[in-house]
C-alpha cells in the first residue's frame, strides 16, 4: 500500500467520523446540505479504494467498472454543492421544484450513460496504476462539473458581503477548501487526462 492509498483511507475514515457526527447534529436544518456532500464524497473514496484493491489483483473488467462506479457520486456533487451554496443564504427553500429539478437534471440524465463506452471505454493497467480511455461523454461530464462548481462559486463572491459573520467564515472555508481540491483535481483529473498523460 502505497502514500496516496493511506492518505485516500486516512480522508476516508475522518469524513466518515463526520458524517457520524453531522448526522447527530441537533441543527439538522442547516447540517443536512453538508451531511449530503460529506456522503458524496465518502462514495467517491470507497470506490476508489476499491479501484486500488483491483489493481492489486489486475482484475480489469472490476477496474473500469470501479472507475465508471466513481464518478457515480461525481455527477451529484455539483448540484448538492449548489445546494449547499443556496442554503447558507436561506435561498434553497425559495426556490420551485422545477427550478431544484433543474439543477438536478443533467446528472440524472448522465447516470444511464455511466457504465458504457460513452463514459469511460478502457481501463489499462500500468506499473504505476491505470490510464483510462475517455468516451464521447466524458468531456461532457467535465464541462458540466466544471460549470456547476464555477457557478456556486461565483454565487459565493457576489453574496458574500449580505451574509453575516458565521456565514462568512462558512464561505471562507469553502474557498480553501474548493481551491485546494480544484487546483489538484482540475490537473490530475482534467487537463492531464485531455493532455493525453493519464498516469
Amino acid at each position: 500500500m502505497d502514500i496516496s492509498t493511506l492518505i485516500l483511507l486516512f480522508v476516508c475514515i475522518v469524513n466518515v467520523i463526520l458524517l457520524v457526527f453531522i448526522f447527530f447534529n441537533k441543527d439538522k436544518e442547516r447540517s443536512w446540505p453538508f451531511f449530503w456532500i460529506l456522503l458524496l464524497l465518502v462514495l467517491w473514496q470507497v470506490t476508489e479504494l476499491f479501484n486500488v484493491a483491483w489493481l492489486m489483483y489486475q482484475d480489469k473488467e472490476l477496474l473500469l467498472i470501479g472507475v465508471q462506479a466513481g464518478l457515480l457520486p461525481a455527477l451529484y456533487l455539483a448540484p448538492a454543492f449548489i445546494r449547499l451554496v443556496f442554503s447558507l443564504f436561506g435561498k434553497w427553500k425559495r426556490r420551485s421544484v422545477s427550478q431544484k429539478f433543474l439543477w438536478w437534471l443533467p446528472a440524472i440524465v448522465m447516470v444511464p450513460f455511466l457504465f458504457t463506452n460513452y463514459n469511460i471505454s478502457s481501463v489499462t493497467v500500468t506499473e504505476s496504476g491505470f490510464i483510462f480511455e475517455q468516451g464521447i461523454m466524458y468531456p461532457i461530464f467535465l464541462v458540466y462539473f466544471v460549470a456547476m462548481l464555477g457557478y456556486a462559486l461565483y454565487y459565493l463572491v457576489a453574496n458574500r458581503q449580505k451574509a453575516n459573520l458565521i456565514v462568512k467564515r462558512q464561505i471562507n472555508y469553502i474557498f480553501v477548501g474548493t481551491a485546494l481540491t480544484a487546483l489538484i483535481g482540475l490537473l490530475f483529473s482534467i487537463v492531464l487526462p485531455l493532455l493525453g498523460v493519464n498516469e
